[in-house]
């Protein structure tokens, strides 16, 4: 007994239900190949509402902490180039001091602390060069008045003892750090010219100039309170920099957690796609085989 031959109306139902089924397999196939092109199973809300808008939101704190986290880093390499400058000056202090310690001797004679006055106004104009340091977002020790060179041998009106001029501010530069957090990372010069770093210097030289051995032993204990300032200072910024790496390390662990955390929602198994992929390589062939199956048997129904 023959087929009946197949309604318009049926040919048509069939037609359609065998397009959807193609455009369903087609759909899945370019979804599949976007996921492996682009590593990721949820690119836009409509793949997934709530993964995206998680992945979203994650992307907004990956990027604070991707602020924070570059913030920080500038803060520690100002306070790392503080750290390092005031050591060379602890250092030129220390070499002060000696030669202080050699000018208080009286067998030096006049003309031997005169000689050692040229080299501890040398140990000045270092000490002034290494306030005067810059770092890539301005001057170390100028306050917040970055752009201007804060110190200056002018001997202007309101200079220290030994002509020295401050032209920075007493105000910290700060750093944001994290959130509603900021750090001070550095020192201000002001606190080098009421700690007298300068002046003390300066009255060695003059002390020593004027050959006067009282004058001279003040000016030297005046220098080692000087230098332990420095020290001291040393310190402090060291204490701001471990601090600093230390925040740096914890925006570190939180950034790989929030970054493994957007990958579990948005990126694609790769393993898992390719597999997908290739089982539905292997349904559309066989749907396509169905469909030309289908075509054929309809025209031989019409033949008969």
């Amino acid at each position: 007994m023959s087929n009946p031959i197949p309604s318009s109306r049926q040919l048509s139902q069939t037609r359609s239900l065998v397009n959807r089924a193609l455009q369903s397999r087609y759909a899945e196939q370019a979804q599949l190949n976007e996921e492996l092109a682009t590593g990721l199973k949820v690119r836009r809300g409509s793949d997934d509402p709530t993964a995206y808008g998680i992945a979203r939101r994650l992307d907004t704190v990956i990027n604070r902490y991707d602020q924070f986290q570059r913030s920080i880093d500038s803060a520690t390499a100002w306070a790392s180039s503080t750290q390092d400058t005031l050591d060379d000056m602890a250092n030129l202090m220390t070499a002060a001091y000696e030669e202080a310690i050699r000018g208080a001797n009286d067998t030096v004679g006049t003309d031997g602390r005169t000689t050692i006055a040229d080299r501890v106004e040398g140990i000045l104009e270092q000490v002034v060069a290494q306030l005067n340091t810059k770092g890539l977002d301005g001057f170390l020790f100028a306050g917040t008045n970055t752009t201007t060179k804060p110190f200056l041998m002018d001997n202007a009106a309101g200079s220290d003892g030994s002509g020295v001029s401050y032209y920075g501010n007493a105000t910290e530069v700060r750093r944001s750090v994290g959130e509603e957090l900021r750090m001070s990372v550095g020192v201000t010069g002001a606190r080098f010219t009421t700690a007298g770093v300068t002046e003390s210097l300066g009255a060695l030289r003059d002390a020593l100039d004027a050959d006067d051995t009282a004058a001279i032993e003040a000016a030297l204990a005046d220098v080692i309170t000087a230098r332990d300032f420095v020290i001291d200072l040393t310190a402090e910024v060291g204490v701001k920099a471990d601090r600093l790496s230390d925040m740096s390390s914890q925006f570190a662990e939180l950034q790989i957690r929030n970054e493994a955390h957007r990958s579990g929602i948005q990126d694609a198994d790769m393993a898992q796609t390719i597999s997908d992929l290739q089982r539905s390589q292997t349904g559309l062939q066989a749907a396509m085989q169905a469909v030309a199956s289908l075509y054929q048997n309809t025209i031989l129904n019409y033949l008969r």
